[in-house]
């Protein structure tokens, strides 16, 4: 027992810097997150959060997982600021959900009950099966005019973003629990394949796709909510939920069993 004694004095030193570099707050899929500093939250169905760390582009790509996501330069280009160009232009070669969605709200220019979508035969007397492109551009001066019709449609555009950057971290942990692809995957997806794999250990009654489940809307624990604060040009995050202690213990429990796995290991 004795001998422990030096072990577990590093281990109380070692698992400091670990801690604190435990940052839990949620993933807003908006473009600015920073993959090491935000967690994705989920459950197992059992609206137990678990702040799951996040799949690098690296890992997805070696899942071979990539839904249509907006790309961010795309979002920006069109919406900050409002661009009518870039927006109608984006309308004229996409064919997403969400652009679909926006076409069919603007019977004015675009017949919603074709399959695919297409302009309607005339705008502002322009025919649009002779000059398309005329057309289009009265689209762009309509829009030009109404720069607040660009910014409302872009929230339906970053929503559908949000959803898809989502999709892929939840099918990414799916296929790590199924093993899909094993060659380089511990380099590639390092924490989130630990963590996956050391939960499911723990869990072996639960099927590989509860691993792809988000927190239960309305359900008993909800993601943290972070805020930062300027202070003497220092950013503070600050974590505020009823679920926040919870979520905490079961991070920095994850960070101790990994931490500790690599002390052994060095011993």
């Amino acid at each position: 027992m004795r001998r422990l004694y030096p072990i577990i004095a590093a281990a109380s030193v070692l698992l400091l810097p670990c801690t604190a570099a435990e940052n839990l707050c949620p993933c807003e899929f908006d473009g600015n997150d920073d993959p090491q500093n935000c967690r994705v939250y989920g459950q197992l169905g059992d609206d137990v959060l678990i702040p799951w760390y996040v799949a690098s582009q690296d890992c997805l790509d070696k899942h071979n997982i990539k839904i249509s996501a907006i790309p961010s330069y795309t979002l920006e280009s069109m919406c900050n600021p409002p661009n009518a160009n870039a927006f109608v232009n984006y309308l004229k070669f996409e064919s997403t959900a969400a652009a679909t969605s926006i076409k069919q709200s603007y019977p004015d220019f675009w017949d919603g009950d074709a399959n695919p979508i297409t302009l309607i035969d005339n705008i502002n007397g322009v025919d649009c099966k002779e000059n398309s492109n005329d057309c289009y551009n009265e689209i762009k001066t309509y829009f030009s005019s109404n720069p607040s019709e660009i910014e409302k449609n872009c929230q339906t555009f970053y929503y559908a973003a949000k959803k898809d950057l989502e999709l892929e971290q939840s099918t990414v942990r799916i296929s790590i629990c199924n093993n899909e692809i094993e060659e380089a995957d511990d380099e590639v997806c390092g924490d989130l394949k630990t963590q996956v794999e050391e939960i499911k250990a723990a869990n072996p009654d639960k099927a590989c796709s509860a691993f792809g489940l988000g927190p239960v809307s309305g359900g008993n624990e909800q993601p943290p909510t972070c805020s930062e604060e300027e202070d003497d040009a220092t950013t503070s995050t600050n974590i505020s939920s009823s679920s926040a202690y919870r979520i905490r213990v079961i991070g920095l429990l994850l960070v101790f069993v990994s931490c500790t796995a690599d002390l052994l290991a060095a011993v």
